[in-house]
């Protein structure tokens, strides 16, 4: 039995920490990385912040990745850096802190070690009475950020801050909003053409199952809104139920993988395995499909936490309360299974770097994964798994950008 959707409250403080990532938060590293041998070339820089034992604050815990996936720790780590969600364009890393009124900026130096450069009030220029820590991201080129901003009498409402990022100094300006929507929708996954965005969350609305699915257009100077834009959804075995959906990923080429649960209004909590559908990017921005439910394979790893496609677009990560795994993605084709359980703990959050590498977060498990997956092949690097107490977000720079938007390093 899978659980179908989120459980949701109208005020944003009694929401689950499923749903709004992060709100709760504890522990510290406990172990560092595995020991490489010198000389071997760093492929990637990898970032884990966590709580310390006892803090009130966050830290930053950084490593090197080299060609084989085995990671170590960078000089000077953990950096002090009082974040949650971070983003990166390979010059800056970014953090939403903690207070949920900043976004600080840090420099990425050679050797994967931050610098601290400045912090923007996000709070300042869109003031709604809801401060909560958010979740962050970066549209392809790494030129615009975009933070989640909580809204409405309840703060049941939400829409996407947009900042320009001087490449020069990290410094971030606030460009404007996008129009509000009814409850959430994070994370944002931008289409390979960078002008569209896509996000969902399959939520229970008051004892009943809510669809959020919202398509965004980012204009020319990075300003994100609403785009109207269509997605058929496809039909269900059975008549009387529908598809609920609630993770987006995109491939380099306008492909979207999306999750799709088969959900009864009168059985919400009793749906089947969740299935992985494909839609394609339509010049305007509208969606289009070929999945059925006789087509969509259906996962294996329980209530579904992420999705992520390989940088070159022919796998698709799935993480899970019941493990990690890894599909073909096949462009407008249905998506074909690969993997069976690469790991059996509950993943929160995954990413890819350009050399292979899925790195992989588990918030109760304390641990960060590393898999070496190729269209052929498959295994743990040297190391996996990492022991972190208290990790509380992710992200990883790869170094080298496989669309070559990343020429300002």
């Amino acid at each position: 039995m899978s659980r179908t959707f989120k459980a949701v409250h109208p005020i944003p403080h009694l929401v689950t920490a499923c749903l709004l990532t992060g709100f709760l938060v504890c522990g510290g590293i406990r172990a560092a990385a595995e020991t490489v041998p010198s000389g071997s070339a760093t492929v990637s820089h990898v970032y884990v912040s966590y709580t310390p034992p006892g803090a009130s604050s966050n830290k930053i815990a950084e490593f090197n990745a080299a060609a084989n996936g085995a990671l170590t720790t960078i000089a000077g780590s953990p950096y002090a850096g009082n974040v949650e969600s971070m983003a990166v364009n390979g010059s800056y890393l970014f953090g939403s802190n903690l207070t949920g009124t900043w976004v600080a900026s840090f420099k990425i130096k050679s050797s994967g070690a931050l610098q601290w450069v400045n912090s923007a009030n996000v709070q300042s220029p869109d003031a709604t009475g809801c401060v909560y820590p958010s979740a962050i991201t970066l549209d392809h080129s790494g030129s615009t950020l975009y933070r989640v901003q909580y809204s409405g009498g309840l703060c049941d409402h939400t829409h996407y801050q947009s900042f320009s990022v001087n490449w020069a100094t990290g410094q971030l300006h606030f460009l404007g909003k996008s129009a509000d929507i009814f409850l959430f929708n994070s994370p944002l996954s931008f289409a390979g053409t960078d002008k569209f965005a896509y996000g969902s969350e399959c939520l229970n609305y008051q004892g009943g199952p809510l669809d959020t699915f919202t398509g965004y257009m980012r204009g020319s100077g990075g300003l994100l809104n609403v785009a109207g834009s269509s997605a058929p959804n496809p039909a269900t075995k059975d008549p009387n139920d529908f598809y609920c959906r609630a993770w987006t990923a995109a491939d380099p080429t306008n492909h979207l993988a999306v999750t799709f649960t088969d959900t009864n209004f009168n059985d919400p909590y009793n749906s089947p395995a969740t299935q992985l559908g494909v839609y394609t990017v339509q010049p305007g921005g509208n969606l289009t499909t070929t999945s059925t439910w006789a087509n969509m394979p259906s996962t294996a790893v329980g209530y579904v936490t992420g999705l992520a496609t390989s940088r070159n677009g022919q796998l698709l990560a799935v993480s899970g309360t019941g493990g990690l795994q890894v599909f073909h993605f096949n462009g407008a084709n249905p998506i074909t299974p690969y993997t069976g359980l690469l790991t059996s703990a509950s993943i929160d959050q995954i990413y890819w770097d350009n050399n292979n590498h899925l790195f992989a977060l588990s918030k109760s498990g304390g641990s960060l994964y590393v898999f070496t997956v190729t269209a052929t092949g498959y295994a743990a690097a040297p190391g996996s798994p990492h022991a972190i107490a208290g990790p509380a977000g992710l992200i990883v720079d790869p170094l080298t950008d496989s669309d070559g938007d990343w020429d300002h390093d």
